[in-house]
């Protein structure tokens, strides 16, 4: 049995269970602008240096589908994104690094009925490895990380007009070690 409505669920003949059809929903309009950056500053004897970089995009239907106007914003399409860091550099086997991400609202549907918020995600990581005097060989290096740091608790992913969400991981600790040969 199909439907006059492309977006329907169509039924399978030999399962006689409905199946999703997708389709393209139509066409898309996006702009959009990107600034990035470091800066290491001689005050700091070049131990320190700061990152960041922000972004603007916008993404609309430039084609009205279904129950999706034309001009809405793109599902899962935040306006803005911006990122900035410090990375503490005192030797050449010590670097230290904290950094933060910033994710702004979007929508889970085309639309634009399930707003989803903004949300700043932190994070570190101190890499240990090279000539040193205090014993590690210098062909080894460790790293630890700390992903959000902060454990926000908050939807990363959403799944285009369904209600198929992914949180944030949690507070994340990661250890490595890197034997060079």
């Amino acid at each position: 049995m199909l439907s006059n409505n492309p977006l329907s669920s169509v039924f399978n003949p030999a399962t006689e269970q409905p199946e999703a059809v997708y389709i393209n929903g139509g066409g898309s309009r996006a702009y959009g602008l990107e600034l990035s950056g470091v800066v290491q500053p001689e005050i700091f004897n070049k131990q320190l240096y700061f990152n960041g970089s922000f972004s603007y995009n916008k993404a609309t239907l430039a084609d009205g589908f279904g129950t999706n106007p034309k001009g809405s914003r793109e599902a899962d399409s935040p306006l803005w994104l911006a990122s900035t860091g410090i990375t503490y550099e005192p030797t050449s086997w010590l670097v230290a690094n904290i950094s933060a991400k910033y994710t702004g609202t979007r929508y889970n549907d085309y639309a634009e009925s399930i707003k989803l918020d903004s949300y700043t995600v932190v994070s570190s990581y101190l890499d240990i490895g090279g000539a040193n005097n205090f014993g590690l060989p210098e062909n080894v290096s460790l790293r630890f990380n700390i992903d959000n740091l902060f454990d926000k608790k908050v939807l990363s992913y959403v799944s285009a007009g369904s209600t198929s969400f992914r949180p944030l991981s949690p507070r994340t600790f990661q250890a490595s070690v890197t034997v060079a040969f």
